[in-house]
């Protein structure tokens, strides 16, 4: 018999098992790391959204400031407690000891700083003259700006404009 014939035999050798063991724990592994970077850039995008709606509700409230208390030369120095909530820690004005948004004649009444803290966020509310000229108008307008920084090391800062017309 010159011709053998050969036995083929079904199944995988030992080292074919071990790569592909290998291969498979590598796309495993791949795999899993994309799922925890999103779920932590997710916890990230969740932190932020908290800082950023608390921010908001600061920008909220002082809007209700600028309209429970649009009357010229009124000192709101007592009110802003009873309005942005929060532990107030220092009220800061151009004109102290009064705090007045608006000045009837119009005229600039300088920047007010508000600092406090609630819960794990401290909060800066800076309110600061933008330059239109209310003869030419008929309106003034304040640029509000917010920072809020969370314990944690996030801060945010936003901006918004408010504006008043004049009788």
């Amino acid at each position: 018999m010159l011709f053998r014939t050969i036995k083929k035999q079904n199944g995988f050798t030992l080292a074919e098992t071990v790569i592909s063991t290998g291969l498979m724990g590598v796309i495993i592994i791949s795999v899993l790391s994309v799922f925890i970077t999103g779920f932590n850039a997710l916890k990230d995008r969740r932190k932020e959204s908290e800082i950023s709606y608390f921010t908001r509700g600061k920008i909220n409230e002082t809007r209700l400031l600028f309209i429970k208390y649009p009357d010229y030369n009124y000192d709101i120095a007592n009110k802003i407690y009873t309005i942005i909530s929060g532990n107030i820690t220092s009220i800061t004005s151009a004109a102290p000891p009064k705090v007045i948004l608006w000045e009837d004649p119009p005229a600039p009444v300088g920047d007010i700083i508000i600092k406090g803290n609630k819960d794990s966020y401290a909060f800066t509310i800076l309110i600061e003259e933008y330059g239109v000229d209310p003869n030419e108008f008929n309106y003034e307008i304040k640029k509000v700006k917010v920072t809020v920084s969370k314990k944690d090391g996030k801060e945010i800062k936003m901006n918004t404009l408010i504006s008043i017309g004049l009788q």
